[in-house]
């Protein structure tokens, strides 16, 4: 599975990513249109520098770990 899979998957609400050197800053993208994310683990993944720009927009999220 890739990160663009889960972009369809937009009544998940909680996901992690942590300790994950596959995730870009490109790549967060794909959390876009995960409308009802309300927990979002991103903890040292090491490539998501400027990516956090793509979480803009999202009203729901309310914990994020980076």
């Amino acid at each position: 599975m890739t990160i663009m899979n889960v972009s369809g998957l937009s009544d998940l609400t909680s996901l992690s990513f942590r300790r994950n050197n596959a995730i870009t800053a490109k790549g967060m993208n794909a959390f876009t249109n995960l409308v009802n994310l309300v927990k979002l683990d991103l903890e040292r993944c090491p490539e998501i520098h400027g990516g956090l720009i793509n979480l803009k927009g999202m009203y729901s999220l309310l914990v994020l770990s980076s």
